[in-house]
């Protein structure tokens, strides 16, 4: 029962008890007021007979003087009236208290009354007629004995009277006395009931008042785990309800603050450490630079001292023959490409924080390149096995940088490998690809510096003990060259001293332009002229949208076709600021629908944030205006590569790492069948980890896989992915995780982080 229903019940309780005391006194009250009454109203008719016997006895005395009734008629007058009015005032108080008085006690009284009045009414005829002289005698005979007898009934009413009133006066004290005792009956039942009342209340009261009393005292003392008891479904349980409630929304306030005082402090914490790692890599930058300055002013030294040499030899030499001066130009050649391959080295390092490196990029035949870069080596030439298939080949390529990559690959050859041993260098074209291949059999690479040897500044053990002098940014250049023309350059070796291999595949031109459509949205008519133009000189199908609304149509339509395999590969190149929608708000609303092609945004806004914020809205490159057109054309096509299925890290259609596969052919990851909606960056980041599970991926090494073998403009965008992707494919028995390895990398395996191969 509620306790306020509780509550009122005993209140009204204590009411009725009330109610029906203050009734029975009302009663008793009026009871005794009546008999009160009817004892004063005895009293009157007592006093009445009394004045009337009064009366009646000195009117008695007086008619029995002689001389009477010729004299004192005035005092006989005086005492008949006395007499008649008392005795009709008794009469009157008789019969008003016959009408209250239901016993009857009052009517042998009433005819009392009667016969007093009638023989009243014979003696007051008699003395009121005065007789004459001589009749005096006979009426004073007449007169006296009715005197006697009234006096005498007159006398019995008066004893009756006060047997009356003494009865009415008893009656009077007990009503009295019972109103007392009731009284004092009532305050005692009222003082007995209030007590039990109150013990009542104060029973049900005091079990919710202790519990919310130690409610209170736990959330005093810290504890909000429905601190106070539900013991009631009342008023007071509903208390302690609401006072739960309180006390868990102060602990879940508690615990937020705490966890955002402790991300507060973790943030502080990592951009402190951030910025310790900055300061210390400004200061390895310096130092590095120093170091870089110093080892080519070394390596300048040679070749520049071997020039210098020669010419003066042959200056000085009057008897050289023309065969020793060719001789001489030969080494001054040799060595002119030496320093060339330095000086481009030295360029495209002060240039490495900038991802514009000019390439002059066209269609052109990759074997006449290597074959002209063999020429360059012709003292080394007899070392060296050519094998070149791909003549009718065509690729997208920058004759000097491919020169410069295929440089690198050589005089890394000649200069790890000994002198007995060849070097092999074949070309070939398989599954639409030009394929190069250096292969020596020099001190090989250990399996754990694969991944390494493209980072720009690293060398090996083997390396750093067979040429000290070497600087480690040979390879990581000749890889950025390679992968900006639409390649990719990767390396093999059966381990140290067992030789290595290095490959390079570039798509054919003709296959590359045939399979790519571009939908250019954009607004600018101008910028959208002359991109459409030149895109489709370059062998592209171009459709220009001006709107955000007409490019979604199309690319849903283009996508469909894509998944469909009507078309293999299409980008999309998006503005940032158009008409009737922001371009990254369409980005995002594209990789909702399930659009997967690449998205290339272009904008004129460079701050960091807004590229951070669109490649993690979905996009898969950004380029910044004002932009070359050359830089856009290789773009293009790099995701167009990596937007096709057969381009894929793994080679095959799926790949199953426990509950997780990856489908090549829709581009996307499924968990149990769910689909997990990757957008086409994060396939490729996934499917990098996953065709070597297990095995530890550098972040230079995504970054020189994924983003066309430059840097991307955000430092942090492969943690960004890779967080995404995490998200994504979530927690689970037998699924498995990206983990992030300090300083080394990351590596996708179900296996934990003790057990993982590097």
């Amino acid at each position: 029962m509620p306790f306020k229903k509780y509550f009122y019940l005993s209140l009204a309780a204590i009411a009725a008890v009330g109610v029906v005391y203050a009734g029975l006194a009302l009663a008793v009250i009026a009871e005794a007021y009546k008999r009160v009454e009817n004892g004063r109203l005895a009293s009157d008719a007592l006093v009445a007979l009394q004045s009337a016997q009064v009366a009646a006895a000195s009117l008695g005395h007086l008619t029995s003087r002689d001389g009477w009734p010729l004299t004192d008629l005035g005092t006989t007058t005086d005492f008949q009236r006395t007499v008649g009015e008392s005795l009709k005032r008794a009469q009157d108080i008789h019969t008003d208290l016959a009408l209250r008085d239901r016993a009857g006690l009052y009517a042998t009284a009433l005819l009392r009354d009667q016969v007093l009045a009638q023989t009243w009414a014979r003696i007051d005829a008699i003395v009121s007629t005065p007789p004459t002289p001589a009749a005096i005698a006979e009426h004073r005979s007449a007169l006296v004995p009715l005197l006697r007898s009234f006096t005498s009934e007159l006398e019995a009413s008066v004893v009756s009277e006060q047997a009356l009133l003494a009865q009415k006066r008893l009656d009077a004290d007990i009503s009295l006395r019972l109103l007392a005792y009731l009284a004092g009956a009532a305050a005692l039942v009222f003082i007995l009931s209030s007590l039990i009342v109150a013990f009542l209340l104060k029973r049900r009261l005091d079990p919710s008042l202790a519990s919310l009393e130690q409610g209170l005292e736990r959330i005093r003392n810290g504890d909000f785990g429905n601190p106070v008891p539900m013991i009631r479904d009342d008023e007071f349980g509903r208390l302690a309800e609401i006072l739960n409630f309180a006390a868990t929304t102060l602990q879940e306030s508690r615990l937020k603050e705490r966890d955002a005082r402790h991300v507060l402090e973790q943030t502080v914490e990592e951009r402190t450490q951030e910025l310790s790692r900055a300061i210390h890599d400004m200061q390895s930058l310096a130092n590095q630079r120093s170091k870089l300055l110093a080892e080519f002013g070394h390596e300048l030294r040679t070749p520049l001292t071997i020039i210098r040499g020669e010419a003066e030899v042959a200056l000085r030499n009057n008897r050289l023959t023309k065969a020793d001066y060719r001789e001489i130009l030969s080494i001054i050649q040799t060595v002119l490409v030496q320093l060339m391959v330095l000086l481009d080295d030295l360029t495209t390092i002060s240039g490495e924080g900038d991802p514009t490196l000019r390439l002059s990029l066209a269609v052109h035949a990759p074997d006449p390149i290597v074959r002209a870069t063999l020429q360059l080596l012709t003292k080394t030439r007899r070392g060296i096995e050519v094998d070149l298939r791909a003549a009718d080949a065509q690729a997208m390529l920058d004759p000097l940088r491919l020169q410069q990559a295929i440089l690198v690959l050589l005089e890394n050859a000649i200069a790890y490998s000994p002198d007995d041993t060849r070097i092999t260098v074949k070309s070939f074209g398989a599954a639409g690809f030009w394929h190069l291949e250096v292969v020596d059999r020099g001190i090989g690479i250990g399996e754990d510096e694969i991944a390494s040897i493209f980072n720009r500044g690293y060398r090996s053990l083997q390396a750093r003990a067979s040429r000290p002098s070497g600087l480690g940014y040979g390879l990581g250049i000749a890889a950025t060259l390679v992968e900006r023309q639409g390649g990719h350059l990767s390396a093999t070796s059966d381990g140290p001293g067992k030789g290595s291999k290095f490959s390079i595949p570039c798509r054919f031109c003709q296959e590359t332009r045939r399979m790519i459509h571009v939908i250019l949205i954009e607004d600018d008519l101008r910028i959208a002229r002359f991109l459409k133009s030149g895109l489709e000189a370059e062998g592209l199908s171009v459709t220009h949208h001006a709107t955000g609304g007409e490019g979604a149509i199309a690319a849903r339509k283009i996508d469909s076709r894509l998944q469909r395999r009507e078309i293999a590969s299409a980008v999309i190149v998006l503005d940032l600021n158009l008409p009737d929608i922001y371009g990254l708000d369409l980005c995002r609303s594209l990789r909702r629908q399930g659009v997967t092609m690449p998205i290339l945004m272009l904008t004129a806004m460079t701050d960091m944030r807004d590229k951070i914020s669109a490649l993690t809205g979905g996009a898969d490159d950004y380029v910044t205006k004002p932009f070359a057109f050359e830089e856009v054309v290789v773009r293009i096509q790099n995701l167009a590569r990596r937007g096709q299925p057969d381009s894929a890290p793994t080679g095959g259609d799926d790949l199953v790492i426990g509950r997780l596969r990856l489908s090549q052919a829709e581009r996307d990851a499924f968990v149990d069948g769910r689909r997990l909606g990757l957008t086409s960056r994060e396939f490729e980041v996934l499917s990098l980890l996953a065709a070597r599970s297990g095995q530890v991926v550098s972040k230079e090494r995504m970054e020189a896989t994924l983003w066309g073998g430059y840097r991307p403009t955000a430092s942090n965008i492969v943690n960004a992915h890779i967080s995404h992707v995490r998200r994504k494919i979530g927690k689970g028995p037998n699924l498995p995780e990206i983990r992030a390895l300090r300083g080394r990398g990351f590596v996708l395996d179900l296996a934990p982080p003790d057990q993982l191969a590097v």
